[in-house]
């Protein structure tokens, strides 16, 4: 038997699926907070967030061809917006205290704990 590595496998991974998020490109859920609509793929959602993926678990089957719909009105949208970076790229960066409070707040309620 052979065996075979892709190095960098893992980086390309992370990067397409990054890409793609930025082009709305096979994402199939929409988050939504204050008027803002983020797409999304579940499963990067449900991989890393125990919170997310419940809520995709609960909610019902969208018809086909359309998106599923996630309301997180207990995070702002800006909030929202760096914890989605953070997902697609297991990176963040804060300008302030406030700012570092509000997204670790939120980060701990979607179940991402591991931040250092």
């Amino acid at each position: 038997m052979q065996r075979f590595w892709w190095p960098g496998y893992e980086m390309q991974l992370l990067e397409q699926l990054q890409t793609q998020q930025n082009r709305a490109q096979f994402c199939d859920t929409l988050l939504q907070t204050e008027g803002i609509s983020i797409p999304t793929h579940s499963c990067v959602l449900a991989a890393l967030s125990p919170y997310l993926s419940q809520r995709l678990s609960d909610s019902p089957t969208p018809p086909l061809g359309q998106k599923r719909l996630l309301h997180l009105q207990e995070v702002t949208a800006h909030t929202l917006l760096k914890l989605v970076g953070l997902l697609y790229s297991g990176r963040l960066e804060v300008k302030s205290s406030k700012e570092q409070n509000d997204i670790l707040a939120a980060a701990h309620k979607f179940g991402i704990s591991d931040l250092v």
